[in-house]
């Protein structure tokens, strides 16, 4: 159930409890009383209101990932670029840091005319 559909029926749930505090208040089906329907409609209010915190939470952390990610992207490549300039853009250690070598690249045309 969605939290809209969860405050909906506890709106429900008080509407019905200020109707019975009118007519009867001490009306009960078995273990279900007014005071019951009222605990039942404040947890679900409560979940819903941790739910919400929760959820403001989870979109503050998944920003401050993409932010990492975002900042250990650009190391990465500043750090491969490094490799390149340090060692050459043909070199056993530009492939190990990741890179296709000059040597072993290719056209798209070439690519193409092999297959």
């Amino acid at each position: 159930m969605s939290n809209i559909e969860s405050l909906r029926l506890a709106d429900e749930c008080d509407t019905l409890v200020l109707l019975l505090q009118e007519i009867n208040p001490t009306l009960n089906a078995g273990k279900v009383n007014v005071k019951k329907l009222i605990e039942q409609s404040t947890a679900v209010r409560q979940s819903v209101l941790s739910i919400n915190d929760m959820n403001s939470r989870l979109v503050s952390q998944r920003a401050k990932r993409d932010d990492n990610d975002a900042a250990l992207q650009s190391s990465l490549i500043s750090m491969r670029d490094m490799v390149r300039t340090e060692y050459g853009a043909d070199s056993p250690e530009y492939e190990r840091a990741g890179r296709t070598p000059l040597s072993k690249r290719g056209r798209a045309s070439a690519r193409a005319a092999k297959n």
